[in-house]
């Protein structure tokens, strides 16, 4: 029941099996575990309090609909869940402070990095107020796709302001380079989640892209994510001319690796690079899955 699966998973696993009527199913448990305060639990069907919140979990109730409507040309999930959505996106706000989520609002931030050897790691505040930008952007597009101008023009307006923000707290224009920490800077997940979220500033993703791209040779093509940045560094170096090195760092067999994996005589992907923890049957880290079909294949959606 973990939501950053459907979440983060949706066209790996939309490419693969007809999950239609399993993503109606993820949305209906989402509201039906919405709390009073719209908090949408990181859990669905919802059974336990343990890492309870956060926008990259529970925000699979507005991006579920979302990537629903925009893969299958099919709009029913956001007409029946607007309102709720509506709910649950004003609690996400609630838990910011000058247009970025709070750093204390949740521990998850990119889960598993640290199994990556990603030291210091990239706070909540960075990972979480990425996706929340993204929220802001489909609540505006769902918005005028169902005629609310009023909140389709408010989520725009907020996207702007999130955006100017963001960028005015961890963007160093002058080296294209997006620094979430001390000690940080430059690292696979600071350049990417930004560059394939939207926030980068016009003109510079290239820029962003090129750092990004050496960032990853200097680590050898090792990943160096968890679970919340890796699509991102592989769907951005594709976007940006690097498909050559996505491979390279698919073809690892060094932890952290996927070839690691199978050097360990995996049969499922675990929940950690490391495999010492925790599932040992996740697909949470399984990216490439998209790679393989919208870039290595060529296979996209088209525009609706």
């Amino acid at each position: 029941g973990w939501l950053d699966v459907p979440n983060e998973m949706f066209y790996s696993l939309a490419m693969n099996f007809d999950m239609q009527s399993f993503f109606h199913k993820v949305v209906h448990d989402c509201f039906d575990a919405q709390q009073a305060d719209g908090r949408v639990p990181s859990v669905a069907p919802y059974y336990m309090e343990v890492y309870g919140d956060a926008v990259n979990w529970g925000g699979a109730a507005i991006l579920v609909p979302y990537r629903y409507w925009r893969h299958y040309g099919d709009s029913s999930l956001i007409r029946q869940y607007y309102p709720q959505m509506r709910r649950l996106f004003n609690h996400y706000k609630a838990n910011t402070t000058g247009g970025l989520i709070n750093n204390s609002f949740s521990v998850l931030s990119d889960w598993g990095q640290e199994t990556a050897g990603v030291s210091p790691m990239v706070p909540t505040s960075f990972t979480e107020t990425t996706t929340y930008y993204y929220l802001l952007r489909v609540m505006s597009e769902m918005a005028a796709e169902l005629g609310h101008t009023d909140d389709a023009a408010s989520y725009s307006t907020m996207a702007d302001d999130v955006k100017t923000a963001f960028n005015k707290r961890f963007y160093d224009a002058a080296t294209a380079t997006y620094i979430s920490v001390d000690g940080g800077g430059g690292r696979q997940g600071e350049q990417a989640m930004p560059l394939y979220y939207g926030l980068v500033p016009e003109g510079d993703e290239q820029r962003v892209a090129d750092v990004l791209a050496e960032r990853v040779r200097n680590d050898g093509y090792k990943i160096k994510t968890g679970e919340i940045a890796l699509k991102p560094v592989f769907m951005t170096l594709a976007e940006y001319g690097y498909n050559d090195i996505v491979w390279q760092m698919a073809n690892q067999t060094d932890c952290p690796s996927y070839g690691y994996w199978v050097r360990q005589g995996y049969t499922t992907t675990p929940e950690y690079w490391d495999v010492g923890a925790f599932s040992q049957n996740h697909c949470m880290m399984d990216h490439i899955e998209e790679w393989f079909y919208t870039h290595l294949a060529g296979i996209q959606n088209a525009e609706i």
